[in-house]
C-alpha cells in the first residue's frame, strides 16, 4: 500500500468519525486490516465490530439504554488508537 492510498483512506476515515459513522469506518479499517498481519489488530477490530453489534441489536429490540451514548463514545474512543497504530504500521512497512 502506498503512502497516498494511506493518506487517502486515512482522511477518509476521518471523516466518517466525524460524521459519526462508525459503522462504515469499522468496515474501511477493516479493509486496511486484511493484509495485515497483526492478529492483535485484528482481534481489537472484531472486539469493537462486536460490541456495535450487540448495540445496535439492544436498539433493534427497543431496549432503553440510558448508557448508550456512553459506550458509543467509548468505542469511538477505543477506535482511534487501533486507527493510528494500524495506519502506523502501513506507513512504516
Amino acid at each position: 500500500m502506498n503512502e497516498k492510498t494511506i493518506n487517502e483512506q486515512y482522511a477518509y476515515i476521518r471523516t466518517l468519525l466525524e460524521e459519526k459513522r462508525l459503522k462504515e469506518a469499522l468496515m474501511q479499517l477493516e479493509s486496511l486490516l486484511w493484509q495485515c498481519p497483526d492478529w492483535d489488530l485484528r482481534t481489537r477490530l472484531e472486539q469493537l465490530q462486536t460490541s456495535y453489534k450487540y448495540m445496535l441489536e439492544y436498539m433493534k429490540q427497543g431496549a432503553n439504554d440510558p448508557d448508550r451514548w456512553n459506550l458509543y463514545q467509548k468505542m469511538v474512543a477505543d477506535f482511534s488508537p487501533l486507527f493510528s497504530v494500524t495506519t502506523g504500521y502501513w506507513r512504516f512497512r
